[in-house]
């Protein structure tokens, strides 16, 4: 069934033309149209939204959701064939938006290492000490009140920083493999297919390494 509808793609693929790469609209990256533009797929565009509402909030459930609505996207099922190589671009390119996120938001020089408190300890004022955790309020003095609340909000961004870049690794891990597969499975060696992934990867994707990993993905096996 999969050799049978990837030929049918392959041929009714030649004649589709991908737009040009980096091509945007207006100052609008091309990740931007991903998430935010239209999608004939209700599959991929409630996905887009999991992306966008994730850009919004940084939620990184956001991007669990749009991964399991991506996994859940069969090409084989659509039996008209132009609509098969639409469904399999916009999927193709939700999953690549999905990828880039991940990218953008992993912080190279994270260090799991240095974890954050799990109480600030207030200054002590005086004769006057206070245990981690206190209510700001309790401090007199508004100097030592306004420097116990600078590290409070210090350590609480650090603590959900931590907890977003501890996600998204873990999250990348499994990721990968799965928008790997997508690409080696829904795409044949003709240059239709080859060119579609290409000029999508290059369009997305800015981490060298990643877009290397996808391209061979869809490659002609040496």
């Amino acid at each position: 069934m999969r050799s049978r509808w990837l030929a049918s793609a392959a041929i009714v693929g030649l004649a589709l033309a991908v737009p040009a790469a980096g091509q945007t609209s207006g100052r609008k990256t091309y990740l931007d149209k991903v998430i935010n533009g239209k999608h004939m797929s209700e599959t991929t565009a409630r996905a887009a939204a999991q992306l966008a509402e994730f850009e919004q909030k940084k939620e990184p459930q956001c991007l669990q959701a749009a991964s399991e609505l991506l996994e859940t996207i069969d090409l084989a099922k659509e039996k008209d064939a132009m609509k098969r190589l639409t469904l399999r671009r916009e999927t193709l390119e939700t999953w690549l938006a999905l990828v880039a996120l991940i990218d953008r938001n992993l912080d190279p020089n994270f260090n799991p290492q240095d974890v954050p408190s799990t109480g600030v300890a207030p200054p002590r004022v005086g004769n006057v000490s206070y245990p981690p955790g206190a209510d700001p309020k309790l401090i007199a003095d508004p100097q030592a009140r306004a420097r116990y609340e600078a590290a409070l909000k210090q350590n609480k961004e650090k603590a959900e920083n931590y907890r977003i870049q501890t996600w998204l690794k873990r999250f990348d891990e499994s990721l990968s493999p799965k928008a790997e597969r997508f690409v080696r499975m829904s795409y044949t060696t003709v240059p239709g297919d080859q060119r579609e992934v290409n000029e999508t990867v290059k369009k997305l994707i800015k981490n060298p390494q990643r877009a290397s990993t996808l391209t061979r993905a869809a490659a002609p096996k040496q």
